[in-house]
């Protein structure tokens, strides 16, 4: 199982399927072609809090982790969609990708089967 931790550039569309980009080779794709499943996990609203003793120290956080099915994007226009669907995390407007972009960029699909969340300090 590959799980997806740190800045992946991601997002999620209205049917709550995940949308990754990567580069199309390294060890990611290389275990997501042998095995499709995956875990994920995001965090956010992340507070050090401090206490009087080192152990004593405690996170603040939101988090949320779940399980899927991955698929690669291949077809270039569903990539574009997917593209667009990571872009609206981080900004407004229209963007434009080349066919040659497209073809050089792995868009990796993540079908939700369980989800979750956790708080700690709120």
């Amino acid at each position: 199982m590959v799980q997806y931790t740190g800045p992946h550039p991601q997002g999620r569309d209205d049917a709550g399927v995940l949308y990754f980009h990567s580069a199309p080779a390294g060890k990611k794709i290389d275990l997501l072609k042998i095995n499709r499943n995956v875990c994920f996990e995001f965090d956010a609203d992340t507070i050090a809090v401090p206490a009087d003793t080192s152990c004593g120290w405690t996170m603040r956080y939101r988090s949320v982790i779940g399980y899927g099915i991955t698929d690669f994007v291949e077809d270039l226009g569903e990539k574009r969609a997917a593209l667009d669907v990571i872009m609206r995390q981080y900004a407004e407007g229209t963007h434009e990708y080349s066919d040659e972009l497209l073809r050089k960029t792995a868009v990796i699909k993540v079908e939700i089967r369980e989800i979750s969340g956790k708080k700690s300090g709120y």
